[in-house]
């Protein structure tokens, strides 16, 4: 999916690559809110959350505007689908910091 949002090469290829990552996205989200697929303990998004939104926002700067349209809805549809939770701890994580929370 990384190589397709960065092919300079072939704009259908980045529209259809946005366009599969926001029904990913999306998809990703119906599941997680059935916690049909809950989330393992050790789970650390800093790698994948770092490679998807780096890669879109590359796009946002795309020489098209229907790819920067459909990388506006991916990011849209990819900040509704993480979990705020996760974000805040992976980023705690990686500074170090150690956080009480009431559970």
């Amino acid at each position: 999916m990384k190589n397709c949002l960065d092919d300079d090469w072939a704009p259908d290829l980045r529209f259809a690559s946005c366009a599969l990552l926001k029904k990913t996205m999306k998809y990703l989200d119906k599941l997680l809110t059935s916690n049909s697929l809950p989330y393992p303990k050790n789970y650390s998004l800093d790698e994948d959350f770092t490679t998807i939104y780096t890669e879109l926002l590359a796009r946002l700067d795309d020489s098209q505007d229907s790819i920067r349209i459909e990388a506006t809805n991916a990011l849209r549809a990819f900040f509704e689908t993480i979990d705020v939770h996760l974000i805040v701890l992976t980023i705690c994580r990686k500074l170090g910091v150690i956080l009480f929370m009431n559970t």
